[in-house]
């Protein structure tokens, strides 16, 4: 009894246990899922969207085909069933108009209006924007994200590119083993990961929190992504047996559950700053 309480005043221990306890009450598990959900479906509208985009300003299928690897690394549980689909995506563009690209578009911009909520609902505020601030907002976001896309497909290629030709310049000297490239690429990919979830964290909520309550919770995040990243591989391969359980559905199921724990570890940070910032405004 006296060591469970010595462990609960622990103050880290307090904080993520305090965390929890918020996380649930605000039912932030299923936001969690509204996410995942949304983003499921909004995933091959942003593609098309991306590839039309980039088809009007340029005619390029190694591109096109970066981009594709890029989302299958951000996404490895259904790298194939990315591939495949994107393709079909990239035959589809031909068929689709500006307005269709529009209405593509706007399916898209579901996926960040349902982040932007859950935001919100993890600083224990309501979604105040009116409706023409939110959508500025949401295409705020999709410009990011495509931004950080085409950031982390450049990466990818360029990490690639670097192990393959092994470059004999001093810098690059070591870049020839695969090991090196791979903790380049996991160091370089994390750093635009940090980036990305603080901008998320400091200007998405209607309260915009300072930086220094939340470079903690965003550096969690990101750690908390790669784990997910890579142990949910691992877990998969070596483990789980989807197949035989979802069958032919099963590539769907699996990267909607990875998509789930992403959005769950992004909104459980969130939620882990919102307690430490009152922490500390309570305790300074």
């Amino acid at each position: 009894m006296n060591i469970w309480a010595a462990v609960k005043n622990n103050r880290a221990i307090s904080l993520l246990l305090t965390t929890f306890d918020e996380f649930s009450a605000d039912n932030s598990r299923l936001l969690a899922a509204a996410v995942a959900y949304t983003l499921l479906f909004s995933l091959f509208p942003f593609a098309l969207a991306l590839f039309s985009i980039l088809g009007f300003m340029m005619s390029s299928q190694e591109v096109e085909k970066q981009v594709i690897a890029a989302l299958g690394t951000l996404i490895p549980v259904a790298r194939n069933l990315i591939a495949s689909t994107l393709e079909g995506v990239i035959q589809a563009r031909e068929a689709t108009g500006i307005i269709a690209l529009l209405i593509f578009i706007w399916s898209a911009l579901s996926f960040f209006d349902a982040l932007r909520n859950a935001l919100n609902r993890a600083w224990g505020v309501p979604s105040t924007q009116t409706f023409v601030k939110g959508q500025l907002l949401n295409i705020s976001m999709l410009v990011l994200a495509i931004i950080a896309l085409l950031t982390f497909t450049w990466l990818t290629t360029t990490i690639q590119y670097m192990h393959e030709s092994q470059m004999q310049l001093l810098i690059f000297k070591f870049t020839s083993t695969s090991l090196f490239a791979r903790l380049v690429f996991i160091l370089l990919s994390g750093m635009l990961a940090y980036g990305v979830i603080l901008f998320l964290y400091h200007y998405i909520p209607s309260n915009r929190p300072r930086w220094r309550h939340i470079w903690l919770g965003a550096l969690l995040a990101t750690i908390g992504f790669e784990m997910v990243r890579f142990g949910f591989v691992w877990y998969v391969k070596n483990v789980a047996q989807y197949n035989l359980i979802y069958g032919p559905i099963s590539s769907v199921i699996v990267m909607l559950m990875f998509i789930y724990f992403t959005a769950w570890v992004l909104l459980f940070f969130a939620k882990f700053s919102y307690v430490k910032m009152l922490r500390e405004e309570k305790h300074p």
